[in-house]
């Protein structure tokens, strides 16, 4: 299902940490790479590993290829349209849609290389997903919200020496429904649309914002909340997406229109359905990027907001040209790099700091 690719020397060199004299030293944190998932192979996607700190500056722009070859080849599961992939601790997850009784979630190890294409099967209930997000930074699960309501996938202790799963599903959740979703009686059902969402840094509890006609909202539901949704106003979460929270700047961070990101504060978890009524949204603020963004090409695909820790963040773009080429931007510290793809979705750019 999946063909893996041997790390190479050099990062073995690194995490040895072995000095002249054979003295050991204090080792230095690995260094961390961003990670690229492309639908630019014939029978599936292909995992690259980016090194963004080898990125000049925006002023040596130059394309050139992806690293080849991509840490990982993986094969479509049989019956897919799509995935979703998802980031755990160490552990880059491929979550395909939709679900069958036979489709089992794929998991790559990025710190050992191996792949498990037999990881959790997925659970009967779980309908096609509307996102996935990691429970916390140091995350040992994440959350997947779908039609039928969000579950929750946790990494546990099993391993090949124990019998006990190394990964488990549970209910989080029930269905997401607006308050004013079916009200009329024999009106058609609306849908839903999800317009962003953020895990809060308690690492238990998920803020949803929908849309469903002219009625918006946002709402939140954690692991100790019973199963139950919180409605939190009747406003709307001021990114698009996924918004990103970061330690230093105690806000969440995510892309709100072309050119810009924002800063969003957190809002409590401590809160009562009674007061939905008069809830204001969060305070936010705009940032302009537009210097981040490629100007030349108008045709605009999926973009992506990595957080790379320490207030810094990774905008991955991709964009068509007259050749059907992507290409991604990668900014940090305000370098930039483009690189040129084989085959294109304009909508697929998922990627992760790790």
């Amino acid at each position: 299902m999946g063909k893996r690719r041997s790390r190479s020397e050099s990062d073995a060199d690194h995490r040895s940490g072995a000095c002249a004299g054979g003295e050991a030293k204090r080792p230095r944190p690995e260094q961390k790479h961003l990670y690229l998932a492309l639908d630019d192979w014939q029978k599936g996607y292909n995992l690259y590993k980016v090194d963004v700190h080898a990125i000049g500056s925006a002023d040596t722009e130059a394309e050139s290829q992806l690293p080849e070859p991509p840490v990982l080849q993986l094969e479509a599961a049989k019956g897919a349209r799509d995935v979703l992939f998802a980031a755990v601790g160490t552990d880059i997850l491929a979550l395909w849609q939709p679900r069958y009784e036979t489709t089992r979630t794929a998991v790559y190890d990025t710190a050992t290389g191996r792949l498990d294409a037999a990881g959790p099967r997925h659970p009967r209930a779980l309908q096609p997903m509307r996102f996935v997000v990691a429970s916390s930074a140091g995350a040992r699960g994440l959350y997947a919200l779908h039609g039928g309501g969000m579950h929750f996938l946790e990494r546990r202790g099993g391993g090949e020496a124990t019998t006990e799963p190394r990964w488990t599903w549970s209910t989080a959740c029930s269905s997401l429904r607006l308050p004013f979703d079916g009200m009329q009686p024999g009106s058609p059902r609306r849908t839903m649309q999800i317009t962003s969402y953020a895990m809060h840094p308690d690492g238990r509890t998920v803020f949803v914002s929908a849309t469903s006609g002219k009625h918006h909202g946002t709402f939140s539901s954690s692991l100790d909340d019973d199963n139950e949704w919180t409605r939190r106003g009747d406003w709307l979460l001021p990114f698009h997406g996924q918004g990103h929270y970061d330690a230093k700047l105690r806000a969440w961070v995510g892309l709100h229109s072309p050119g810009h990101v924002c800063t969003c504060d957190v809002p409590s978890t401590t809160f009562s359905s009674v007061a939905a009524a008069t809830s204001q949204p969060p305070a936010w603020q705009l940032v302009n990027a537009e210097h981040l963004f490629q100007e030349d090409h108008p045709e605009r695909g999926g973009t992506s907001l990595v957080s790379t820790g320490d207030a810094e963040f990774c905008i991955v773009e991709f964009r068509l040209k007259h050749d059907r080429h992507g290409q991604l931007r990668a900014s940090s510290r305000c370098r930039r790099a483009s690189y040129r793809v084989r085959k294109h979705d304009s909508v697929f750019a998922q990627a992760f700091w790790m």
